[in-house]
């Protein structure tokens, strides 16, 4: 492996001026770090020529990173002269460039993120968001209500203007996922980048020198600061079990590593109740709160509506169990604090599971639970029992109560996970390196994270709010004004502007188990209803005079076009077939783009365009892709004026889709930006 990071990292130095064989050799140089022993001359190397491929992309900094850990792995001292003269002069660029401008040094040795205080100052600096007091992810102007028909949701206290920050959470836990989204190399030495590559496996941040884990070959982390956190939170358990882990999906990695973060302290209040219950001193319809240690009965209460709750603070005791005064996840005091206890109260919808995905997550549940028997090592939040335990009984001590509890856990975090994981999301370039000056851009997904806070909002399909994604912080804004008293609402996936009401409904029902009734889909559904023709296609229109089709039988096998007078018929199969043919045309041309051939890609989107002339209507999105393509195609050949005007034309087809406020929209114009700079 050594040998082969040498062999790639000369050969991207000596073909540098291109700047992309250099990517290459890095990731081949990340390759040979994952599998090198910790201390070994081996590692040492990999980081030393991992800092001369930094060193010719201009990475300055971080490749001064990486001869310190180089330097610190026992880097050979006959090799360190020239090591340290790579160091003297990224110190020198470094210099050279803080003088011509002061505000550079900030950027070159700004603080350090993943480092807790740092991180924390600094979020209290920027953010600018009035916390509410009892739920301190949200703006001080939302509230958590609760009733029989909505469950527990959001909503604003008072007016909010569009474009306000009203949600700012950090996930409870996150997973990356292992998708190999980028490709980089040559034609004949490819090498595809998955986001475990360039992204941290602890805070999600991007990276460009991963410091990977020396116990397995598959987390990398942004630095030593998030790998020893990872390590001491829940690493040290999956480390030995990384690979089955990655096999069994990412649901039941991310379950598992919830219930490894639960600590032992969680358990402890069901634990206290079942002692003080066979004592006899606690009764049923009493609670006990663990913060006084004190038990308060019913008639100590003060009596609220059972199915209408609003975390507003003026109700500070819990008393009954069977009356549920406090909103489920919240604290006796009322809180809402984005808690393991908040991620425990999310919903399981343990009846609407098919029987054998039950089945499946308990053969799971039970085959992890084997395997950490076998020596399983826990994280150190739970080493307050662990602890008492001596070293001859290490190994047997998940026999013990205590310990089963991970059991239960796990299964519960398992049958949450469908509706309650929440995609990590980061917008990116289409392909590794573009050598045009529109550069398409796609949201990306990366990881999949619980957001405890983010789960309490309900679904519509035409939400009043919008997210992104900072590492592994949500920010939820508003994208128009809010009344008080409306509800904030986000959108689980399907939305309106993606698909019809019919997807939608059926997509929702299949995996959050409920049949939207959001306001979008009664509208839609009102104006099918009154459609002379229904059983219509969506977006295509009939070959010869431009009509909308309809179906002609009742299996839909057949359309027809709903102008009497033109009579044109055509099978299902063949529209689906003429619409894949011009999706295919566009993949290809893309890629020919990507590879400098614009002559070849701008004639198959011609042809692509055509034949989509013929058989979408002037809106469907697939327009807007064909325009789009054909402007990235006049930018390369530096025709600013054809680039700019077929632009415009996918920025009014995408306003028209997706709306004046969508990701979308932004995204088309920053690349109209982008064209009107560099051209």
């Amino acid at each position: 492996m050594c040998i082969l990071c040498r062999e790639e990292t000369q050969l991207g130095l000596r073909r540098r001026p291109t700047g992309f064989l250099s990517l290459s050799a890095a990731l081949q140089v990340l390759e040979g770090t994952r599998f090198a022993s910790a201390g070994s001359e081996t590692l040492a190397l990999c980081f030393a020529n991992r800092s001369a491929c930094l060193f010719y992309l201009q990475q300055y900094q971080e490749c001064l990173t990486d001869i310190r850990r180089a330097l610190d792995s026992g880097y050979p001292k006959h090799l360190e002269p020239k090591l340290l003269r790579r160091r003297e002069e990224c110190i020198l660029k470094l210099s050279e460039s803080a003088s011509k401008n002061s505000e550079s040094t900030h950027q070159v040795s700004g603080p350090n993120l993943c480092d807790p205080n740092t991180l924390n100052r600094c979020k209290q600096e920027g953010s600018n968001l009035n916390k509410a007091e009892l739920i301190p992810c949200c703006s001080a102007a939302i509230s958590l209500q609760f009733n029989s028909e909505k469950g527990r949701h959001l909503v604003a206290k008072q007016d909010i203007a569009a474009g306000e920050v009203i949600l700012e959470e950090r996930a409870f836990a996150c997973v990356l996922i292992n998708e190999e989204n980028t490709k980089t190399g040559s034609e004949n030495s490819a090498l595809m980048a998955s986001t475990q590559d360039w992204y941290c496996h602890h805070c999600l941040c991007k990276v460009t020198t991963p410091v990977p884990c020396h116990g397995c070959s598959y987390a990398c982390y942004c630095t030593e600061i998030c790998k020893d956190q990872a390590w001491k939170e829940y690493h040290i358990t999956e480390c030995p079990i990384s690979g089955m882990l990655l096999g069994l999906g990412i649901f039941t990695h991310l379950a598992f590593r919830l219930a490894l973060k639960a600590e032992m302290e969680h358990t402890k209040e069901s634990q206290e109740r079942t002692r003080l219950k066979e004592v006899g001193c606690l009764k049923e319809n009493e609670l006990y709160c663990p913060v006084k240690g004190t038990c308060k009965g019913l008639d100590q209460g003060v009596q609220t509506s059972k199915m209408d709750r609003t975390c507003s603070g003026d109700n500070k005791e819990l008393v009954s169990i069977d009356t549920p005064l406090v909103i489920p996840g919240c604290d006796l005091s009322g809180c809402y604090q984005g808690s393991y206890s908040s991620v425990y109260s999310l919903l399981l919808h343990f009846e609407k599971h098919t029987p054998q995905m039950r089945f499946l997550y308990a053969i799971t549940v039970t085959l992890l639970w084997q395997i950490l028997k076998e020596g399983g090592q826990l994280p150190d939040c739970w080493s307050s029992f662990s602890k008492k335990v001596s070293n001859e009984t290490q190994k047997s001590m998940w026999s013990y109560p205590q310990f089963s509890v991970i059991g239960v856990m796990l299964l519960r975090h398992m049958l949450q996970m469908k509706c309650n994981a929440q995609a990590v999301t980061t917008v990116s370039k289409f392909t590794g390196i573009s050598i045009s000056s529109v550069e398409s851009q796609v949201q990306t997904r990366v990881a999949t994270g619980i957001f405890p806070t983010v789960s309490l909002m309900n679904h519509s399909c035409d939400p009043n709010t919008s997210i992104t994604f900072q590492k592994n912080i949500i920010t939820v804004r508003t994208t128009r004004p809010l009344k008080a008293g409306e509800e904030l609402l986000h959108c689980y996936g399907p939305h309106r502007s993606r698909m019809n009401v019919f997807e939608r409904q059926h997509l929702l029902e299949e995996q959050y188990f409920f049949q939207c009734q959001c306001k979008s889909c009664k509208e839609e559904k009102s104006e099918l209803s009154g459609n002379l023709n229904p059983g219509g296609l969506f977006g295509i229109q009939c070959s010869q005079c431009g009509s909308s089709l309809m179906s002609a039988n009742k299996d839909g096998e057949e359309y027809c076009c709903s102008k009497k007078s033109c009579g044109h018929s055509v099978s299902q199969q063949e529209i689906l077939k003429q619409v894949e043919g011009i999706r295919k045309g566009i993949q290809r041309a893309v890629l020919l783009i990507e590879t400098g051939q614009q002559d070849q890609a701008r004639s198959i989107l011609q042809k692509c365009q055509r034949e989509a002339w013929k058989i979408l209507i002037p809106t469907h999105p697939m327009q807007g892709e064909i325009e789009d393509c054909i402007a990235r195609v006049f930018a390369v050949m530096e025709r600013w004026d054809d680039a700019a005007t077929h632009l415009s034309r996918s920025i009014e087809l995408v306003r028209n889709q997706y709306g004046k406020n969508s990701l979308e929209l932004g995204h088309q114009l920053f690349k109209l930006a982008q064209l009107q700079f560099n051209g």
